[in-house]
């Protein structure tokens, strides 16, 4: 399973996101994280495709889960079951 945050650079929630990612991954070995600047040209283009409002934007395999504040409650839950 892969998640894509997309964020712009600096942003505190990512920061406060990722490492509360950190710790999922150390439970879950087969997740892995990508980061996407959402000022680059396919952070634009994830942005658009996806309504992406508030950072960070957060994918899970490509489709999207949430943007700002995200529960990483809900993402471990969609995590160990898939939806």
């Amino acid at each position: 399973m892969i998640i894509t945050l997309v964020s712009p650079p600096d942003c505190q929630n990512c920061a406060e996101l990722q490492a509360e990612i950190d710790e999922l991954k150390n439970r879950y070995s087969a997740l892995e994280v990508a980061h996407i600047d959402a000022l680059s040209p396919e952070g634009e283009k994830l942005v658009l495709q996806h309504g992406i409002l508030a950072s960070p934007g957060v994918l899970v395999d490509g489709q999207f889960f949430g943007m700002g504040a995200i529960s990483i409650e809900k993402l471990e839950s969609h995590i160990m079951t898939g939806s």
